[in-house]
């Protein structure tokens, strides 16, 4: 009856220890599992984060190099607008043009939420010219806005008529009928990232 019992301790003991093993191991398996689950979550986050983006790149892409290229995006395109208008100026042979571009500087635009990764800035012209008629003006803000990279807002236009009832007979094509002083802003968007 002892050797029975023996046999019956040992197989005990060795089950218990084989119990220990497959128990220690499959906490092992368990944790190096949950690892695994872990980094698989977060490159699968990862992934669904790059088709977002990439969604967003295609829906915005178009937009965005039109933009760039029209010189709303990006550096400031001073030189554009002083070209546009010399050219304009010889186009609607203007009897004077005068403008002055002041210092760019942060647009001031509140109630607008705008990301940190995003400025607006804004350069202010004073643009003023002695006109044949009125319809120079609306021909000379056409072709700004058509032409010129950039994208401007007029904040103010005075017109001045120059015409005394002498010059109203007489009529010379280079004489300025109609003076105007107008105030604008051009705006471009900076995009740090």
């Amino acid at each position: 009856m002892r050797l029975p019992l023996i046999v019956l301790l040992i197989a005990a003991l060795i089950s218990a220890m084989i119990l220990t093993s497959a128990t220690r191991h499959n906490s092992g398996e368990s944790s190096v599992f949950s690892s695994i689950e872990r980094d698989f979550n977060k490159a699968k986050r990862r992934y669904n984060e790059a088709l977002r983006d990439k969604a967003l790149y295609k829906q915005y892409v178009n937009s965005y190099q039109k933009y760039s290229r029209k010189g709303i995006i990006g550096e400031e395109q001073r030189l554009s607008w002083i070209e546009q208008l010399q050219q304009i100026n010889k186009y609607l042979k203007l009897p004077s043009l005068r403008y002055e571009i002041s210092p760019q500087e942060p647009a001031d635009i509140s109630g607008m939420k705008i990301p940190k990764s995003v400025k607006i800035n804004t350069s202010k012209m004073q643009l003023a010219a002695g006109l044949l008629h009125e319809g120079d003006l609306i021909a000379l803000l056409r072709a700004l806005k058509n032409n010129a990279n950039g994208f401007y807002a007029l904040n103010s236009c005075e017109l001045v008529s120059r015409l005394s009832p002498d010059e109203a007979a007489r009529y010379r094509p280079s004489a300025a009928y109609v003076n105007i002083d107008c105030s604008m802003d051009w705006y471009t968007v900076e995009i740090k990232s």
